[in-house]
């Protein structure tokens, strides 16, 4: 009985005092339903305090997306469309400081490459206006990218480049390179022609890209490396029916270029 009565004594004692490890089995347990000594209840409680806040993160992400994303995008995208007119100007203001400007340079400057939708060119003197649709792109994260057009005409008279903006009916016609007119197209090779004489004569002229670029057949060809004159015939493709094509003759010597359009005889004969 002494040992009885002096081990309840020592219990109420750790009991006033707060000593769980001393407490009777019974007790020792209720101070959490999940375990002993509350652990899993302080662990059960960080979490679920975690999975609320990470439930209420993806909400709020969800809600901007819904809400605020799409403008946020589109802004992005109308500063990307911004600066890419702005570059392209740069672009033509560059490639038209030797005082030629030809559709590869073109092409290249405002599409941004080759195989992209050419411009439109037209060509009246020493001024060349390029009309061409560019286009603006913000990367989204969850819905694919956002896509900002317009349509633009750059004028072109060297040095100096001006840009306004079309409706977009100003670019529904723009054509790809095959259909560009023959005229433009003439217009072209002369200055292609004319830029090569001037740096390396007729034998650049001979051997210039204009004559593997679309939009342009080489019939045949003279180079008369004595005189220094180059006499070139070729197919110029047009959008008119039922030929699809027209024939020119370019000529070409120190300090001129010329083309003049031919029936089509002359281009299937010999030079």
């Amino acid at each position: 009985m002494g040992d009885d009565r002096l081990r309840d004594h020592r219990l109420e004692r750790a009991v006033r005092r707060g000593e769980p490890h001393l407490r009777p089995p019974d007790e020792a347990v209720r101070g959490s339903s999940l375990g002993k000594g509350g652990v899993a209840g302080c662990l059960w409680n960080g979490c679920l305090a975690v999975l609320v806040t990470a439930l209420l993160m993806v909400i709020g992400a969800w809600a901007w997306l819904g809400a605020i994303g799409p403008a946020h995008y589109r802004s992005q995208a109308r500063a990307d469309l911004r600066a890419s007119v702005t570059e392209s100007a740069s672009r033509l203001r560059k490639s038209a400081a030797d005082g030629t400007l030809l559709y590869r340079e073109i092409d290249q400057d405002v599409t941004g490459a080759p195989y992209r939708p050419r411009a439109w060119v037209r060509r009246q003197g020493d001024t060349v206006t390029v009309t061409a649709r560019i286009t603006g792109v913000a990367p989204a994260v969850l819905f694919g990218d956002t896509e900002v057009g317009g349509c633009y005409e750059f004028r072109v008279r060297p040095p100096e480049v001006s840009v306004r903006r079309l409706s977009d009916k100003g670019c529904s016609g723009t054509p790809d390179e095959t259909s560009r007119l023959s005229a433009g197209t003439a217009a072209h090779v002369v200055a292609a022609l004319r830029s090569a004489y001037r740096r390396a004569g007729p034998e650049a002229a001979y051997d210039d890209p204009v004559w593997r670029s679309r939009g342009v057949e080489l019939a045949m060809r003279d180079l008369d490396f004595s005189g220094g004159r180059l006499v070139v015939r070729a197919w110029l493709m047009t959008n008119e029916w039922p030929l699809g094509r027209d024939c020119y003759e370019f000529r070409a010597q120190a300090g001129s270029v010329t083309a003049e359009k031919l029936t089509p005889g002359p281009c299937y004969r010999p030079l």
